[in-house]
């Protein structure tokens, strides 16, 4: 509906693998992408986002404009906490 998805290679949620936190929705973006998880970034604004990432062996940002807060997000071991997903340009 938005007309974003062209900005995407590929995509999953909850109805079509596992919900998070169970790993396998990143493991098969990871696999049908042909991507090594060293050079996977997880953005998530949830608790269930980020222990997603934990689970799945990937590195992960926070952001903190939807769910939970910074502190909130940081016990799932993020290497940042941003307030927008567009604050990654500047640092990517």
């Amino acid at each position: 509906a938005t007309g974003a998805a062209g900005l995407f290679c590929t995509t999953r949620c909850a109805d079509q693998t596992a919900s998070k936190p169970n790993p396998l929705m990143l493991d098969e973006i990871v696999a049908e992408l042909g991507v090594d998880k060293q050079r996977t970034l997880m953005v998530g604004d949830s608790v269930h986002d980020l222990q997603m990432a934990l689970n799945a062996r990937v590195a992960s940002v926070g952001v903190t404009c939807g769910a939970h807060s910074a502190a909130t997000l940081r016990q799932y071991q993020p290497l940042l906490c941003l307030n927008y997903p567009t604050d990654l340009i500047g640092i990517i």
